[in-house]
């Protein structure tokens, strides 16, 4: 491609391969000036700096603009692959960077055909998430060293999401010594109210769910969606993004914090009244009249999966609110035997069903008709181990088995647990299970939340790009 050539030139991706974030990054990292073009109007904008590359998918590029610029085309033919032209046009380009990583590392030349690519793609895959759990560890050893800020906490929530996300597709169990180091290294920060600074962030770089309607509400995007995703953290996400990416979704990506105690009742009812405090007082949230309040001026489409089946649904609608339960509920109803404690059943489980449910088709809907679409979540989940301190009558929710919140003194001096400072609320804390631990029958393992473990505390903002 002659990256450090400075000549004036185009780079037309015929794959797709140079659009990726791994190519984006490198390009980023070796100090290389580039800009994605979609047009030929954004190409000869670009043409103005001479050191600049501009890359461009397949665009009918005039004669004139020509004989001005060099023109490079990457096709399959500069690929490091033996694939057939067929199966290029089957595979994701994540996918195609696991055969070439695959290829690559194994030294391996074979020629990828109709017959075998199954085969050759299923161990590419498995290859190239080991490999990058392994690099995802190394890099939270490291990291587990030296968190001091918020910040540092989040940037450790995304890395350990991934990482969860990896060891499932290997078919490997996190290693219990890092999960150990994670939760010591984050639990007493965030146990001593480092999270609460974070609330005093400006709109714009928020970094808690009570402001993402009022960020949303700041871009006054003339039509969009927020689609909740109940019990979806930093591991589920990777999984819904998978789904979702087959069909050409692109993402911008960003982790924030959820509400303590991370449940939908405090954190999910946080997002839709856009407020930090209001949702520990209120017994009886409703969410679908504080979103509407919020939103008075336009008109509010309210919605769950199966309901948008249409574009005759969305007729007058400017602003969409949508909740999908796929991960909260089948985290609940997931059976996990005594010696499983991860979360693979469970995972399994939520890609059986996205595989044939109607997400896609709805999401896919929305943008089709022009929405922005902002995608969020209230809390994440963890596979907990029962401590023999049942408390069903204090829980506010049944199915959150990790925390409730209590008045100042009570019970806490009755049960071995942690407490938690609510900002902002001075009569009131949260009463939480230690370690991995869940308020239920001694040693009975389920899938839950609550708590302020970083894969419950850790959820994604995600706005749609393409």
């Amino acid at each position: 491609l002659k990256l450090h050539d400075t000549s004036k030139k185009v780079i037309i991706d015929q794959i797709g391969l140079l659009h990726c974030i791994e190519f984006t990054q490198y390009l980023n990292d070796v100090a290389i000036k580039h800009i994605i073009a979609e047009s030929v109007e954004e190409i000869l904008s670009g043409l103005k700096d001479s050191n600049q590359i501009i890359t461009s998918k397949r665009l009918a590029l005039p004669t004139y603009l020509r004989t001005r610029v060099n023109i490079i085309e990457f096709n399959e033919k500069q690929l490091p692959l033996d694939i057939e032209s067929q199966i290029l046009q089957q595979i994701s380009v994540q996918q195609l960077i696991q055969l070439i990583d695959y290829q690559h590392d194994k030294s391996s030349l074979q020629c990828i055909t109709r017959h075998n690519y199954r085969q050759i793609l299923d161990m590419s895959e498995g290859y190239g998430f080991a490999k990058e759990a392994k690099h995802l560890k190394e890099n939270l050893i490291n990291d587990c060293q030296d968190i001091k800020t918020y910040d540092d906490i989040l940037s450790l929530g995304d890395i350990w999401g991934r990482y969860i996300y990896c060891t499932y597709r290997t078919g490997k169990d996190p290693d219990n010594e890092l999960v150990g180091k994670v939760d010591k290294a984050t639990e007493e920060l965030i146990l001593h109210g480092i999270v609460k600074s974070a609330f005093y962030e400006s709109t714009i770089n928020f970094k808690t769910v009570d402001r993402i309607v009022k960020y949303i509400k700041n871009k006054n995007d003339s039509k969009v969606a927020l689609v909740c995703f109940d019990g979806m953290g930093a591991a589920e996400w990777h999984l819904l993004e998978e789904y979702l990416t087959e069909d050409n979704f692109s993402f911008e990506e960003k982790y924030i914090f959820a509400l303590i105690p991370t449940m939908t009742r405090i954190s999910r009812s946080a997002i839709f009244y856009g407020n930090v405090d209001k949702v520990y007082e209120i017994k009886s949230p409703n969410e679908d009249k504080a979103f509407k309040e919020i939103y008075n001026e336009r008109n509010v489409g309210i919605y769950r999966e199966g309901q948008l089946q249409s574009d005759e649904h969305l007729l007058g609608v400017d602003t969409v609110k949508i909740i999908y339960n796929v991960f909260d509920d089948i985290a609940h109803k997931t059976i996990l035997p005594p010696s499983e404690k991860n979360k693979g059943m469970y995972f399994m489980n939520v890609r059986n069903y996205l595989g044939k449910s109607s997400i896609k088709k709805e999401l896919m809907l929305l943008k089709d008709e022009g929405y922005n679409i902002c995608i969020c979540s209230d809390h994440g989940c963890v596979v907990a181990t029962g401590n023999g301190q049942v408390i069903d009558k204090y829980l506010i929710d049944a199915s959150s088995k990790r925390a409730t919140i209590i008045v100042k003194s009570e019970l806490s001096k009755f049960y071995d647990t942690n407490t938690y400072e609510i900002p902002f609320v001075k009569d009131k804390v949260v009463l939480l299970s230690k370690d991995r631990s869940s308020f239920s029958y001694k040693n009975k393992i389920e899938v839950t939340h609550g708590g302020i473990t970083l894969d419950e505390l850790i959820v994604p903002f995600v706005e749609v790009v393409s």
